[in-house]
């Protein structure tokens, strides 16, 4: 999977990089960091919390472009096998604890578990909702390496104060 997240991190790369307008890469830094830091996407569990992530989304049309952009590169250069690979892999990846605790009455705790989301759930999701891919994938990624930047640079951009380009 090393291999997914590469050509994935080349791909925000690169079309990180194509944009040209300094405003619109400062929303995708800022976007890269929200899911990193502060999307529980083990919690992703109902439509209506999917539905508040996407109007997130949504309400600004350079993430939207953004996001469909490097799913729909990421499914050109996947084949078949690959692209349903990658959703089983992070649908696996992101219900460890909760399908263990399930399977193995383990003590986390009823509200815990209630927030946490399911295999099938996750998986339907990832099914209906490709752009839904990229977001578990850029949680997963080094983002130094995808915006090709310097641990203080990325500091910088994490701040705000560009750097890097």
């Amino acid at each position: 999977m090393q291999e997914v997240l590469d050509l994935f991190a080349s791909i925000v790369r690169r079309r990180y990089e194509s944009m040209l307008d300094d405003k619109q890469k400062l929303q995708v830094v800022e976007f890269l960091f929200f899911v990193q830091n502060d999307v529980r996407l083990n919690q992703i569990a109902s439509d209506t919390q999917l539905e508040a992530l996407w109007e997130r989304i949504r309400d600004e049309e350079t993430l939207t472009d953004f996001l469909f952009l490097v799913s729909q590169d990421l499914a050109f250069h996947t084949d078949d096998t690959a692209w349903g690979t990658i959703r089983e892999r992070l649908a696996r990846a992101y219900t460890i604890v909760y399908e263990a605790s399930i399977e193995l009455d383990t003590p986390l705790g009823d509200e815990t578990l209630e927030r946490m989301a399911s295999l099938d759930t996750i998986k339907n999701f990832l099914a209906a909702y490709p752009w839904l891919k990229a977001i578990f994938l850029i949680d997963l990624m080094d983002l130094q390496k995808a915006l090709g930047v310097s641990a203080d640079e990325l500091k910088q951009l994490a701040d705000g104060e560009g750097g890097g380009e």
